[in-house]
């Protein structure tokens, strides 16, 4: 795999919860709406996100996303710029995403993968080229994808209105610092 991404910092938030998150629910539905658990967690995570100096906020399209953006930036002012390449892999992929991690994939598995982190990859291009500091907002399948493509060590799975710092180190590397 050969790409190239800008070194810069950036915030990542996976949305808030549904109750699609609540019941392991696995669909391809795209217009979810956030939860009252989720509304409350992003509620909760306001002063954090306002005491950060966010120029731009680069999104997915879908409403789960758009609910929380709309909640944790409440009276912040931001460039905002709406990414179809941040969008939520198709429920199959979750599935593999899930078995990745109690055995080997096959190649044809993996293929379908790489499509759905070669459009990650194409989202955070479009992102890196807009003003810092930068936020993404988007799905737990993008961050996935963002751990694989940045090689960030940990888990791949990230909860429900959690904020993260990704940070280029001096080895050529990424990092991922918990926030909230």
């Amino acid at each position: 795999m050969s790409f190239f991404i800008r070194k810069a910092p950036f915030y990542f938030l996976r949305h808030a919860q549904t109750d699609h998150n609540v019941h392991r629910i696995y669909d391809d539905k795209n217009e979810i709406e956030i939860n009252q658990n989720g509304v409350q967690q992003a509620i909760k995570l306001q002063q954090t996100i306002a005491s950060l100096p966010i120029a731009t906020v680069c999104s997915s399209p879908l409403r789960r996303v758009q609910q929380t953006k709309e909640i944790v930036l409440k009276n912040k002012v931001f460039r905002d710029v709406v990414l179809e390449d941040l969008r939520e892999c198709p429920s199959a992929l979750w599935r593999l995403f899930l078995a990745s991690e109690s055995r080997p994939l096959t190649n044809q598995e993996w293929e379908l993968i790489q499509i759905f982190i070669n459009r990650i990859e194409q989202g955070l291009n479009q992102a890196l080229q807009q003003d810092d500091p930068l936020l993404l907002i988007a799905h737990g399948g993008t961050y996935w994808a963002l751990s694989h493509l940045l090689r960030l060590e940990g888990d791949r799975k990230i909860d429900n209105c959690v904020l993260v710092k990704i940070c280029p180190d001096q080895q050529e590397t990424w990092k991922a610092k918990f926030i909230s």
